[in-house]
């Protein structure tokens, strides 16, 4: 290890985000990585890098602080040569880390409002055409190249960055009319 100084607000902000966030930080390490032992590396090597930016973080929205952990432990992952995509099962939303978290049970109310999220945006990803749907799920759950997804989906490397845009953009106006219904 290396010497750290660190105040007591960044000492309490990091100990704050480990507490809130630390279970979730492994369950994504776990999808990533092949082995535990791997993911509870990965997470740590993590958490000495937040250190210095606990302050910043933990003022984020919880859904910011989320996609934020989730890139920081995949590309930790990646950097150390562990990732393993062959373990990170698609599924049907657009962000598997929020999908699989489980929110603190103290809380009922946020986990009730994200389930419904969730189920919301599976439905209206249901309702893209089949190509749009693989596409959106490979680029931004599994993290596929445009080179798998083209070869998954049968199109040219160059049209996959149109699927993906065009599937957002169906999904965001979706999104918003169901938004403006309620």
């Amino acid at each position: 290890m290396f010497p750290m100084i660190m105040g007591d607000r960044q000492v309490d902000s990091l100990q704050s985000l480990w507490e809130k966030y630390g279970r979730y930080m492994l369950a994504v390490a776990n999808r990533c990585c092949a082995s535990p032992d791997e993911a509870d590396d990965v997470v740590q090597n993590v958490v000495v890098r937040l250190a210095g930016q606990a302050d910043r973080i933990v003022n984020l929205p919880d859904m910011e602080i989320r996609k934020y952990l989730a890139r920081a432990v995949r590309n930790e992952a990646i950097n150390r040569g562990l990732f393993n995509k062959k373990q990170i099962a698609v599924t049907d939303t657009i962000s598997s880390e929020a999908a699989q978290n489980k929110p603190d049970s103290t809380n009922t109310e946020e986990t009730v409002i994200l389930r419904e999220e969730i189920r919301k945006v599976q439905t209206l990803i249901s309702r893209l055409p089949a190509a749009e749907q693989q596409a959106l799920r490979m680029k931004k759950v599994s993290n596929a190249t445009d080179a798998e997804i083209a070869e998954a989906i049968g199109i040219s490397e160059n049209s996959v960055s149109q699927y993906v845009r065009r599937a957002q953009k169906k999904l965001l106006v979706m999104y918003q009319e169901e938004e403006a219904e309620r």
